[in-house]
Protein backbone atom coordinates (compact mmCIF):
# COMPACT_ATOMS: atom_id res chain seq x y z
CA UNK A 1 0.00 0.00 0.00
CA UNK A 2 1.49 3.75 -0.69
CA UNK A 3 2.38 5.91 2.17
CA UNK A 4 0.13 8.53 0.56
CA UNK A 5 -3.07 9.05 -1.26
CA UNK A 6 -2.28 12.18 -3.20
CA UNK A 7 1.10 12.59 -4.70
CA UNK A 8 2.61 15.82 -6.66
CA UNK A 9 5.70 16.16 -8.66
CA UNK A 10 6.62 19.41 -10.45
CA UNK A 11 9.53 21.14 -12.46
CA UNK A 12 12.31 22.65 -10.21
CA UNK A 13 12.01 25.58 -11.88
CA UNK A 14 7.91 26.13 -10.80
CA UNK A 15 8.33 29.68 -8.94
CA UNK A 16 8.69 29.31 -5.05
CA UNK A 17 5.27 29.92 -3.70
CA UNK A 18 2.98 28.73 -6.95
CA UNK A 19 1.83 25.32 -5.37
CA UNK A 20 0.61 27.14 -2.03
CA UNK A 21 -2.96 26.84 -2.83
CA UNK A 22 -2.70 23.62 -3.66
CA UNK A 23 -0.97 22.41 -0.76
CA UNK A 24 -3.22 24.48 1.42
CA UNK A 25 -6.26 21.85 0.19
CA UNK A 26 -4.44 19.38 1.93
CA UNK A 27 -3.94 20.70 6.21
CA UNK A 28 -4.89 18.02 8.22
CA UNK A 29 -5.19 14.75 8.73
CA UNK A 30 -7.93 13.38 6.22
CA UNK A 31 -5.61 13.25 3.30
CA UNK A 32 -1.90 12.14 3.14
CA UNK A 33 0.57 14.38 0.84
CA UNK A 34 2.99 13.64 -0.59
CA UNK A 35 5.52 15.75 -3.08
CA UNK A 36 8.58 15.33 -5.21
CA UNK A 37 11.03 17.41 -7.26
CA UNK A 38 12.46 16.81 -10.82
CA UNK A 39 14.53 18.37 -13.25
CA UNK A 40 12.34 18.95 -16.77
CA UNK A 41 12.73 16.41 -19.69
CA UNK A 42 13.30 16.52 -23.22
CA UNK A 43 11.01 14.66 -25.46
CA UNK A 44 11.78 14.21 -28.98
CA UNK A 45 8.35 13.11 -30.42
CA UNK A 46 5.89 11.90 -28.06
CA UNK A 47 5.87 14.67 -25.17
CA UNK A 48 2.61 12.74 -24.06
CA UNK A 49 5.63 10.33 -22.50
CA UNK A 50 7.52 12.44 -20.40
CA UNK A 51 6.54 13.72 -17.10
CA UNK A 52 4.38 17.26 -16.64
CA UNK A 53 5.76 20.29 -14.79
CA UNK A 54 3.24 19.70 -12.66
CA UNK A 55 1.39 16.34 -12.07
CA UNK A 56 -1.14 14.98 -9.49
CA UNK A 57 -0.89 11.24 -8.71
CA UNK A 58 -3.94 9.67 -7.31
CA UNK A 59 -3.37 6.61 -5.02
CA UNK A 60 -5.55 3.30 -5.80
CA UNK A 61 -6.33 3.26 -2.61
CA UNK A 62 -7.48 6.84 -2.05
CA UNK A 63 -9.96 5.90 -4.81
CA UNK A 64 -10.70 2.85 -3.13
CA UNK A 65 -11.66 4.82 -0.17
CA UNK A 66 -13.97 7.22 -2.47
CA UNK A 67 -15.88 4.10 -3.04
CA UNK A 68 -16.44 2.69 -0.04
CA UNK A 69 -16.78 5.74 2.10
CA UNK A 70 -19.17 7.56 -0.46
CA UNK A 71 -21.79 8.53 2.15
CA UNK A 72 -19.93 9.06 4.94
CA UNK A 73 -18.17 12.55 6.26
CA UNK A 74 -15.41 11.29 3.84
CA UNK A 75 -17.64 11.61 0.80
CA UNK A 76 -19.75 14.86 1.81
CA UNK A 77 -17.04 16.80 2.73
CA UNK A 78 -13.11 15.70 1.84
CA UNK A 79 -13.77 14.12 -1.95
CA UNK A 80 -15.41 17.10 -3.12
CA UNK A 81 -12.51 19.25 -1.81
CA UNK A 82 -9.53 17.26 -3.15
CA UNK A 83 -11.57 17.72 -6.68
CA UNK A 84 -11.93 21.23 -6.40
CA UNK A 85 -8.37 21.26 -5.22
CA UNK A 86 -7.53 19.80 -8.97
CA UNK A 87 -9.86 22.11 -10.61
CA UNK A 88 -8.20 25.28 -9.71
CA UNK A 89 -4.63 23.57 -10.02
CA UNK A 90 -5.75 23.21 -13.61
CA UNK A 91 -7.31 26.79 -14.22
CA UNK A 92 -4.26 28.45 -12.48
CA UNK A 93 -1.71 26.92 -14.77
CA UNK A 94 -3.31 27.16 -18.05
CA UNK A 95 -5.41 30.37 -17.53
CA UNK A 96 -5.04 32.54 -14.55
CA UNK A 97 -1.27 32.22 -14.09
CA UNK A 98 -0.11 30.18 -16.71
CA UNK A 99 3.75 29.30 -15.80
CA UNK A 100 6.07 30.94 -18.27
CA UNK A 101 7.72 27.57 -19.26
CA UNK A 102 10.11 26.65 -22.25
CA UNK A 103 9.75 23.53 -24.14
CA UNK A 104 12.72 21.40 -23.91
CA UNK A 105 13.53 18.81 -26.79
CA UNK A 106 16.06 16.72 -27.81
CA UNK A 107 17.70 20.01 -29.98
CA UNK A 108 17.09 22.05 -27.32
CA UNK A 109 15.27 24.43 -25.54
CA UNK A 110 12.32 26.33 -28.16
CA UNK A 111 11.29 29.20 -27.34
CA UNK A 112 7.50 29.11 -28.38
CA UNK A 113 5.97 27.21 -24.93
CA UNK A 114 2.53 28.06 -26.04
CA UNK A 115 1.88 24.78 -26.71
CA UNK A 116 3.83 22.94 -23.31
CA UNK A 117 1.90 20.24 -22.36
CA UNK A 118 1.63 21.98 -18.25
CA UNK A 119 -0.23 19.27 -16.38
CA UNK A 120 -1.44 15.41 -16.16
CA UNK A 121 -3.17 13.59 -13.67
CA UNK A 122 -1.90 9.94 -13.23
CA UNK A 123 -3.50 7.07 -11.39
CA UNK A 124 -3.48 3.35 -12.22
CA UNK A 125 -6.01 0.74 -13.15
CA UNK A 126 -7.27 -1.99 -11.10
CA UNK A 127 -4.49 -4.15 -12.37
CA UNK A 128 -1.86 -1.95 -11.80
CA UNK A 129 -1.37 -0.21 -14.91
CA UNK A 130 -0.32 3.78 -14.92
CA UNK A 131 -3.16 5.92 -16.46
CA UNK A 132 -1.97 9.04 -17.66
CA UNK A 133 -4.96 12.09 -18.23
CA UNK A 134 -3.04 14.51 -20.11
CA UNK A 135 -4.20 17.91 -20.95
CA UNK A 136 -2.41 18.65 -24.26
CA UNK A 137 -4.33 22.21 -25.03
CA UNK A 138 -5.61 25.32 -23.17
CA UNK A 139 -9.41 24.63 -22.75
CA UNK A 140 -12.07 27.19 -21.77
CA UNK A 141 -11.75 27.93 -17.92
CA UNK A 142 -14.95 26.60 -17.08
CA UNK A 143 -14.65 23.47 -18.57
CA UNK A 144 -11.83 22.31 -16.29
CA UNK A 145 -14.50 21.68 -14.03
CA UNK A 146 -16.03 19.63 -16.45
CA UNK A 147 -12.79 17.55 -17.76
CA UNK A 148 -11.32 16.81 -13.94
CA UNK A 149 -15.03 15.92 -13.09
CA UNK A 150 -14.77 12.74 -15.61
CA UNK A 151 -11.26 11.98 -14.57
CA UNK A 152 -12.69 11.08 -11.02
CA UNK A 153 -15.90 9.51 -12.41
CA UNK A 154 -14.10 7.32 -14.93
CA UNK A 155 -11.21 6.33 -11.74
CA UNK A 156 -14.35 5.42 -9.57
CA UNK A 157 -16.18 4.07 -12.49
CA UNK A 158 -13.21 1.41 -13.27
CA UNK A 159 -12.38 0.83 -9.45
CA UNK A 160 -16.05 -0.08 -8.99
CA UNK A 161 -16.33 -2.43 -11.66
CA UNK A 162 -16.46 -6.43 -11.19
CA UNK A 163 -16.42 -7.85 -14.95
CA UNK A 164 -14.38 -5.13 -16.93
CA UNK A 165 -17.22 -3.71 -18.68
CA UNK A 166 -16.29 0.08 -17.97
CA UNK A 167 -15.41 2.18 -20.59
CA UNK A 168 -11.49 2.78 -19.58
CA UNK A 169 -11.22 -1.48 -19.42
CA UNK A 170 -13.18 -1.64 -22.51
CA UNK A 171 -11.05 1.10 -24.74
CA UNK A 172 -7.62 -0.34 -23.09
CA UNK A 173 -8.69 -3.67 -24.13
CA UNK A 174 -8.35 -2.33 -27.54
CA UNK A 175 -4.94 -1.45 -27.53
CA UNK A 176 -1.95 -3.74 -28.67
CA UNK A 177 -1.15 -5.84 -25.71
CA UNK A 178 2.35 -5.05 -25.84
CA UNK A 179 1.06 -1.12 -25.57
CA UNK A 180 -1.36 -2.01 -22.66
CA UNK A 181 1.60 -1.41 -19.50
CA UNK A 182 0.86 2.33 -19.81
CA UNK A 183 -2.12 3.86 -20.70
CA UNK A 184 -2.81 7.51 -21.92
CA UNK A 185 -6.19 9.28 -21.96
CA UNK A 186 -6.65 13.15 -23.54
CA UNK A 187 -9.47 15.30 -23.66
CA UNK A 188 -11.18 15.98 -26.38
CA UNK A 189 -13.36 19.82 -25.84
CA UNK A 190 -15.46 19.66 -29.07
CA UNK A 191 -17.03 15.86 -27.66
CA UNK A 192 -16.28 16.72 -23.41
CA UNK A 193 -14.69 13.25 -23.18
CA UNK A 194 -11.65 11.34 -22.56
CA UNK A 195 -10.42 8.97 -24.94
CA UNK A 196 -7.40 6.06 -24.53
CA UNK A 197 -4.55 6.99 -27.40
CA UNK A 198 -1.78 5.18 -28.43
CA UNK A 199 0.58 7.97 -28.66
CA UNK A 200 3.42 5.21 -30.76
CA UNK A 201 0.76 4.32 -33.06
CA UNK A 202 0.13 8.39 -33.42
CA UNK A 203 3.99 8.94 -34.22
CA UNK A 204 4.20 6.22 -36.57
CA UNK A 205 1.18 7.72 -38.35
CA UNK A 206 2.33 10.84 -38.15
CA UNK A 207 6.02 10.16 -39.25
CA UNK A 208 4.68 7.84 -42.33
CA UNK A 209 2.35 10.65 -43.61
CA UNK A 210 5.31 13.23 -43.16
CA UNK A 211 7.35 10.42 -45.37
CA UNK A 212 4.65 10.49 -48.19
CA UNK A 213 4.26 14.03 -48.50
CA UNK A 214 8.15 15.05 -48.96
Amino acid sequence: MSDFDIALRYYTDVPDGYLDDFRKSFDGDDVRLSEQELEPAAFNAMEWVIPTAVAVYIANPFIDAIIKRAADDFGDAVYPRIKKAVINLAKKLYVRERLPLVMVTSQGPKDDSSDVIQFSIYSETTTKRRIKFVFTKTYAEQQYEQCVEQVFGILTEHHGSVDGSDSLSQQIAQLPENRQDRIFLVYDDHTETWSVRDPIQEALDGKRESDQAS
